[in-house]
């Protein structure tokens, strides 16, 4: 019982954790993709 208690207090943050830098890295591919797309509008401009 104990250990599964330790095991809910190490797991809970962690997965807060892996949420939070998943959105990041999300959000981080979304910006390069629309950096790309402004390149390519910029060129199909000219």
């Amino acid at each position: 019982m104990n250990s599964m208690l330790i095991l809910h207090i190490i797991a809970i943050p962690l997965i807060f954790y892996l949420g939070r830098l998943s959105t990041k890295i999300a959000f981080v591919r979304v910006r390069v993709k629309n950096r790309l797309d402004v390149s390519d509008f910029i060129r199909g401009k000219e």
